[in-house]
């Protein structure tokens, strides 16, 4: 008697297991789960500060030995020689475009101190570049050339404007032509040219 009442016990254990079983599949299919997901976002934001940020990668023009009456040009087209003289590369390393100025801080020549004819610049686009624009006004035109304002004193000459900012388009190179006075020494030369760049 006592074998068949452990039998009807573990008879009824088991229906009773298998009836919670059945019943937590049934309300486990009509539970819907919340707070999960297989592929959650995100959002990332951030703010680039408007930077005008200019640079030389080709700072220095170097004529080496001219003769006094000649004229010599960075871009080749010369009374003489050249010399091999590269224009200055300039680059808009900023995030927004730019307008630039330059003036020389002091005279290349002894017997020409002031702003003149014998130390003049233009502007042209970098090869592959269409950055370099016209400025509004009388100067600067591209392909033309102007006296560099000699002295801290002067007003600075435009000499970009709207300069772009995106890479492989944000070069112009600035040409230099000189003419060496009559009644100049022999002996080095040397002018400080000083670029400034300002948010267009």
């Amino acid at each position: 008697m006592e074998i068949q009442s452990n039998k009807m016990l573990v008879s009824a254990l088991l229906a009773a297991f298998l009836l919670v079983a059945a019943g937590f599949w049934i309300l486990q299919g009509k539970l819907e789960s919340t707070g999960l997901t297989s592929s959650p976002t995100g959002t990332v934001s951030a703010s680039v500060y408007s930077t005008a940020d200019i640079a030389l990668k080709i700072s220095a023009v170097t004529f080496s030995n001219v003769s006094i009456d000649f004229t010599y040009r960075t871009d080749g087209n010369t009374a003489v020689n050249h010399s091999g003289a590269e224009a200055f590369l300039l680059r808009n390393d900023g995030s927004v475009t730019a307008n630039v100025t330059l003036y020389a801080g002091d005279s290349l020549w002894v017997t020409q101190t002031g702003n003149s004819s014998y130390y003049r610049f233009n502007v042209t686009n970098a090869t592959g570049n269409t950055t370099a624009k016209n400025c509004s006004g009388s100067s600067p035109d591209h392909n033309v050339w102007y006296n560099v304002p000699v002295g801290a004193g002067n007003v600075a000459t435009k000499a970009v404007c709207i300069m772009d900012y995106t890479d492989n388009n944000d070069y112009a190179n600035i040409s230099i032509e000189i003419t060496v006075p009559s009644g100049e020494s022999s002996g080095g030369k040397s002018s400080e040219v000083v670029f400034t760049a300002t948010q267009s």
